[in-house]
């Protein structure tokens, strides 16, 4: 299992997993397949620019996908975590989150954060043997209210060796 950064010019490979991802887990992400599949390429590129994306690999194929976003105010997210089915459970999340903490690590981050849906129970599960913990209360999804989501944080501070 290998975990590649994508560079802007392999947008076209962002929309095929995305959009996959979007399709498989459509109650596990705060947007929607409809919504970007129509994102032109300027769209797709400038998801690109905004944090580094990754995605993991078997066999030449991608099997998932995740996202680091770093804002301003505040410490850096990881944004759209998702696995192929037949690859969950096979290291390749554990591979994919490893790549957004060293990342975030040498930024020189404190903690890392991420927001997970009631629909994702085993990204959960997962999320906490990781070492995530559940901050805040639960709130509604903006795009389905129906949908909850809880905040999760991962101190860094015992990661920089």
């Amino acid at each position: 299992m290998g975990v590649h950064r994508l560079e802007p010019a392999e947008w076209e490979r962002l929309r095929a997993i995305r959009l996959e991802a979007l399709s498989d887990a459509p109650g596990a992400f705060g947007s929607s397949v409809e919504r970007e599949q129509a994102y032109d390429e300027v769209r797709w590129r400038e998801l690109l620019a905004w944090g580094p994306w990754w995605v993991a690999e078997e066999d030449g194929s991608d099997v998932g996908l995740v996202a680091g976003e770093a804002p301003a105010d505040r410490s850096p997210v990881v944004y759209s975590m998702w696995v192929r089915a037949e690859f969950r459970g096979t290291g390749a999340a554990a591979a994919m989150l490893d790549a957004v903490v060293a990342w975030a690590v040498a930024d020189g981050a404190d903690s890392l954060w991420l927001t997970v849906t009631d629909r994702a129970p085993r990204a959960r599960a997962f999320y906490e043997r990781f070492g995530f913990v559940t901050w805040g209360t639960p709130e509604p999804l903006d795009r389905d209210p129906a949908i909850s989501t809880s905040k999760m944080v991962l101190d860094l501070t015992r990661r920089r060796a």
